[in-house]
């Protein structure tokens, strides 16, 4: 049986306030009043404090790499700009990983890299293996540009490939920098995009046997669900001249609360119930995070880690829920105790991603 051994999370050193990102968006965004004022309400109701970003351009005394009031940066400047970041930020990540466990980089049988907002090749997997000193024979994998629960088929995909090859040892490292994809513009959807993300990477070690007591997750069971009705359009994600564009429909938040407490029983097994486990749902907005508690009938609390996630750092898309899983795995256990756990994100499609984990020591 497969398990989660190590998960660790990593952001860039630049940091910044809400109110400091808003300040710079109002001096770079020359729009109308009007939709100022708009992007002031949103930033001010969106539950985040801090974001992180591989741009010096949202400080108060920063000084301009991507961004200006008069020219706003096309594709392939964005996409320079992640190829030049984003190894160094899985890097970190990747070792963090797999140093908290003691585990050898040249044990690694596979590694899969995840992102949705920066694609080249030689891509980063291949980064990532010379960064990280990997075995030139490991097998090499990456998922791109599948949105905000990409990181859950990642893990399937290491749930799979250590359940069939014995000795196998994944790294997972999931890269996102979504602040280099910020638009001037003045419709609903940019104003969402500019208010919620920020930069992120997370890895998880997935391998076929955990050592002997450590702490470690097993997969039981994941699926996905594509949501029914108009939902098609409500999320999705372009590459236009301009940059990539992000189609977030305001009625998001609605569309997953109608339909989030019938897919949870329809995944669970007969013997569970949403009380009986521990959950963590992927932070897209906090509106998203209220409705899908109320829907639930747990209460905020139930979401817990989701909400200081979002709060602390932002929607940082794929690596996101990497930050939440990490919060539950740093929790302390004693020896023997099981946990049932379900994690949930959705992404474009409308889709819903789902993990039930059980959460033990090894014997």
């Amino acid at each position: 049986m497969p398990f989660i051994t190590s998960i660790e999370t990593h952001v860039p050193e630049l940091s910044y306030s809400q109110d400091e990102i808003l300040e710079a968006f109002l001096r770079l965004d020359s729009s109308a009043v009007l939709a100022q004022k708009k992007l002031s309400f949103v930033f001010k109701q969106s539950g985040i404090e801090r974001r992180h970003s591989v741009l010096p351009d949202f400080g108060t005394k920063g000084r301009t790499t991507l961004y200006n009031a008069n020219s706003w940066p096309s594709v392939s400047v964005r996409l320079a700009t992640f190829r030049k970041e984003a190894g160094a930020l899985g890097q970190q990540a990747g070792k963090l990983a797999l140093d908290r466990i003691g585990l050898d980089a040249a044990a690694i049988t596979h590694v899969i890299a995840v992102s949705c907002t920066g694609m080249y090749a030689p891509g980063l997997e291949i980064d990532l293996i010379k960064l990280l000193g990997l075995s030139a024979n490991v097998e090499r994998y990456a998922v791109n540009f599948m949105g905000c629960h990409a990181l859950f088929h990642a893990i399937k995909m290491a749930n799979a490939f250590c359940a069939s090859s014995q000795n196998a040892k994944v790294l997972i490292v999931s890269v996102e920098l979504c602040t280099l994809h910020f638009n001037a513009n003045e419709s609903d959807d940019a104003i969402l995009a500019n208010t919620l993300f920020a930069d992120g990477a997370c890895a998880i070690v997935v391998e076929d046997q955990p050592k002997q007591g450590a702490k470690a997750w097993s997969i039981a069971k994941g699926a996905s669900v594509l949501l029914s009705g108009q939902s098609e359009e409500s999320m999705a994600w372009n590459i236009h001249e301009s940059g990539f564009l992000m189609r977030l429909s305001g009625q998001v938040p609605n569309l997953l609360a109608k339909e989030i407490e019938a897919v949870i029983h329809q995944f669970l097994p007969p013997e569970l119930s949403l009380a009986d486990l521990r959950i963590g749902f992927h932070p897209g907005g906090k509106r998203i995070l209220d409705l899908v508690a109320k829907e639930i009938h747990l209460g905020a609390e139930a979401l817990e880690h989701s909400f200081a996630v979002l709060r602390q750092y932002g929607n940082m898309s794929s690596a996101t829920i990497g930050f939440v899983m990490k919060r539950f795995f740093d929790e302390a256990m004693g020896i023997g105790s099981i946990q049932n756990l379900l994690f949930a994100g959705f992404g474009p499609g409308l889709s819903i991603e789902l993990l039930q984990i059980k959460s033990t020591h090894a014997v």
